[in-house]
C-alpha cells in the first residue's frame, strides 16, 4: 500500500483534529516543526519529538498521524508530499513554500516565514474581531431590551388599556400588533432574511454578476476602500513571502492564482501571467489593470529597474497594513455614536407608546 492511501485510511478512522482538521492546528504543528528545525535536528527528529510531546499529553490521535508523517519521511517521500494530503489544513502557498525550501535546503528559513505569514494574518484577523466586538455587543444588549419590552412590558399595558377600555393611539395600536404578532413577524424576517442570502449567495456564483457586485462594492465609499486595501495587503503579503522564500515573480503569481476564490481575482493573475510572459513589465501591467494605486505601481516598478522586488512588496504591505488598522480603529468610533442613537431612539420610541395612552389622558383630564 503506497504512502497516500495509508494516510487517507488512517486519516478516515483516526481523525487528527476534531471536525475533521482546522487550519490552526496546522499553524501550531509548523510553529513547533519550524522551532525544531531551527534548533538544527532533522525533519524525522523534529517529527518523533513531535509526537513524543503528544504521547505525553495524552492526544493519541495526533501522536499516531504525526508517527504516520514520520513513517512517510522514513520511506523517502519529502515533507511537502506527506503534507499534501491534507490540502485542508495546509495550503497551496504553505505547500508550495515547503517544497521550495527542501528542494533548496532552507526549510527552516522558509518555515520561519510562514510562520510570520501566519502571524500577521491572524493579528488582522483579530484586531478586526476587537474593532466589530462593541458594536455587536451593544447591537445584542439593545435587541434584547427592545424585546423584553415589546414581549413582556406591553401586553401588561394592553391588557390594563383593554380593562380601562381606552380609546387607544394608532402608534400605541401598533407595537400592541407587532406584540401579539410577534412570532409570525419574526418567523417571517427570518425566512425573508435567508431567501435573500440564499438568492444573493446563487447569483454571486455567476460570473456577470460577481463581477458587478464586487464593482459595487468596491465604489462604496469607506466600504470599497477597506476592501480594496485589504485585497492589496493579503495578496502582497502572500507574494512577498514567496519571493522571500526564493521562488521567481511568475511561480508567485501562479500560487496567486491558484489560492483565490474570487473570480475577478483569478482573472487578474491570469491576465498578469499573460502580460509578464508576452515580455510586459509586472509595472506596465499593474498600471493597465489599475488595481493598485499609482503611487505603489511607481515603487514596484522602481523596484523592477533596481532587481529588487521584494522590498517594494514589504514597503506596500506595511503602508497599506497601517492605513487598514487605521481604518479598523475607527470603525468603533464611527458606529458607537450610531449605534446609541439608534438604540436610544427605538428603546425611547417603545416606551412613548407604551405611555403615550397615560399621557392623552391626563392631557383630557386637565383639559
Amino acid at each position: 500500500m503506497n504512502l497516500a492511501s495509508d494516510i487517507s485510511r488512517y486519516v478516515k478512522t483516526h481523525l487528527l483534529y476534531r471536525g475533521g482538521g482546522r487550519r490552526k492546528d496546522a499553524a501550531e504543528f509548523i510553529r513547533k516543526l519550524s522551532t525544531l528545525l531551527n534548533s538544527g535536528v532533522s525533519v524525522n527528529k523534529a517529527l518523533r519529538m513531535i509526537a513524543k510531546a503528544h504521547q505525553q499529553d495524552g492526544n493519541k490521535n495526533a501522536f499516531a498521524f504525526i508517527k504516520v508523517l514520520s513513517h512517510g519521511i522514513e520511506e523517502g517521500h519529502s515533507l511537502f508530499e506527506v503534507l499534501g494530503i491534507h490540502l485542508k489544513q495546509f495550503d497551496t502557498m504553505t505547500l508550495s513554500l515547503i517544497k521550495v525550501g527542501e528542494e533548496s535546503g532552507q526549510l527552516p528559513a522558509v518555515l520561519r516565514k510562514i510562520i510570520e505569514y501566519l502571524d500577521n494574518q491572524s493579528k488582522y484577523r483579530k484586531k478586526l474581531t476587537r474593532a466589530m466586538t462593541y458594536p455587536v455587543i451593544v447591537m445584542i444588549i439593545a435587541t434584547l431590551t427592545v424585546v423584553f419590552l415589546t414581549y413582556f412590558l406591553l401586553p401588561m399595558f394592553g391588557e390594563m388599556y383593554k380593562d380601562m377600555d381606552m380609546e387607544l393611539p394608532g402608534f400605541t395600536s401598533a407595537l400592541l400588533s407587532i406584540s401579539e404578532h410577534g412570532s409570525v413577524y419574526l418567523v417571517s424576517s427570518i425566512v425573508f432574511v435567508l431567501s435573500i442570502s440564499f438568492g444573493a449567495k446563487r447569483l454571486s456564483k455567476i460570473p456577470s454578476v460577481n463581477q458587478r457586485l464586487i464593482n459595487v462594492i468596491r465604489r462604496t465609499p469607506f466600504v470599497g476602500t477597506m476592501t480594496t486595501n485589504f485585497v492589496t495587503m493579503y495578496y502582497t503579503q502572500i507574494l512577498g513571502t514567496l519571493l522571500e522564500s526564493g521562488l521567481t515573480l511568475l511561480h508567485g503569481l501562479e500560487i496567486c492564482q491558484q489560492i483565490s476564490k474570487r473570480g475577478i481575482m483569478r482573472e487578474f493573475f491570469s491576465f498578469v501571467i499573460k502580460s509578464l510572459k508576452e515580455g510586459r513589465s509586472f509595472s506596465e501591467v499593474l498600471t493597465v489593470t489599475s488595481m493598485l494605486d499609482y503611487e505603489y505601481v511607481q515603487l514596484i516598478q522602481l523596484s523592477e529597474e533596481s532587481g529588487e522586488l521584494k522590498p517594494a512588496m514589504t514597503q506596500i504591505n506595511t503602508q497599506v497594513s497601517l492605513d487598514l488598522e487605521n481604518k479598523l480603529e475607527n470603525i468603533g468610533s464611527i458606529l458607537e455614536p450610531l449605534i446609541i442613537v439608534f438604540v436610544g431612539i427605538t428603546i425611547g420610541a417603545v416606551i412613548i407608546g407604551m405611555y403615550l395612552p397615560i399621557f392623552e389622558m391626563s392631557a383630557n383630564m386637565n383639559y
